[in-house]
């Protein structure tokens, strides 16, 4: 009884901070989509969703239904990092969260997920001696096999986005975060500072790229935040970017379940192979990129700030 009750039990569904956005609207964005879904061998997600953050994610809708019928796949993009990416880079993230997409695919996925469900759903709520402490062992042994095998789905999907854009690629992305978080939050603090004054922007993204341009000339480094230009020799391995336990602690706060980014290097060039880079800024796949930052601009003020439309 206590099982079927939990497995039934209701999810209240959190209002989220995303945009949704038509793929029909973005012809451009769509057909890279699919060009990268086809190279990876992954399902074309259902839903592309954006928000301000320094982030990306790729996951599935988790209900009774998906264990009969196949869930919804979501696409989220935070702006944030696109902002600071070029389209080689954005390759290597979506072919990233696409092979997460591909890793979906598997039957057990949806009845592991959902079995996960039920016993948090048992230990927050029905109390029964003895069977709450059974379950919590059982949880706890659960919840350490998911954390080795995200590890893993990880290192994983870091080579799917190497089969599609080389080993530097991956690497860059994983560069350029740290230094977008920065960049972000420094605006944020300015457009905290600015609305106390009645001052609002239409576009957040464009004080993220002005602070970095200020903590370029505050530490007199130029190409701060940007990952070193490859070997002239293209025969010549480049050098390894991230050390040992150094990017750890900044990484945690945004990625706490994944491997660290200098054993995330070591995974995408152990076969090294060179990346070309394509310069030019992700922006490019978006039809109209300006009203896409207003409208994600909008979102992010009603969130941080709780401005009303």
């Amino acid at each position: 009884v206590i099982m079927i009750k939990n497995l039934f039990h209701y999810q209240p569904v959190q209002e989220g901070h995303e945009i949704e956005i038509d793929l029909d609207e973005h012809p451009k964005l769509r057909t890279f989509l699919e060009c990268i879904c086809e190279e990876t061998g992954a399902p074309m997600p259902h839903r592309v969703v954006l928000n301000h953050e320094v982030n990306a994610a790729a996951g599935q809708a988790i209900s009774l239904m998906s264990l009969v019928s196949e869930p919804e796949r979501t696409l989220i993009l935070g702006l944030g990092l696109l902002n600071v990416i070029n389209l080689t880079e954005f390759k290597a993230l979506l072919a990233h969260e696409f092979g997460h997409l591909s890793q979906f695919k598997y039957q057990s996925a949806p009845a592991v997920r959902v079995g996960i469900q039920v016993i948090a759903n048992i230990l927050h709520g029905t109390k029964v001696v003895g069977l709450d402490k059974l379950m919590e062992l059982i949880f706890i042994c659960v919840v350490k096999l998911n954390q080795a095998l995200s590890r893993e789905m990880e290192f994983h999907a870091d080579l799917v986005a190497v089969s599609v854009t080389a080993s530097d690629a991956i690497i860059h992305l994983l560069y350029k975060c740290s230094w977008a978080q920065e960049c972000l939050a420094r605006a944020v603090s300015d457009l905290a500072a600015a609305k106390d004054h009645n001052l609002f922007s239409r576009n957040v993204f464009l004080h993220q790229m002005k602070a970095g341009r200020s903590l370029r000339r505050k530490a007199k480094n130029p190409n701060l935040g940007e990952a070193p230009a490859l070997p002239a020799d293209s025969e010549r391995r480049t050098l390894q970017l991230f050390e040992r336990d150094k990017h750890q602690d900044k990484q945690a706060a945004m990625w706490a379940d994944h491997p660290t980014s200098y054993e995330r290097e070591l995974n995408a060039k152990a076969e090294y192979i060179r990346t070309n880079f394509d310069e030019t800024p992700a922006w490019v796949l978006f039809n109209d990129p300006n009203e896409v930052r207003r409208q994600v601009s909008q979102q992010f003020y009603r969130l941080m700030f709780g401005v009303r439309k």
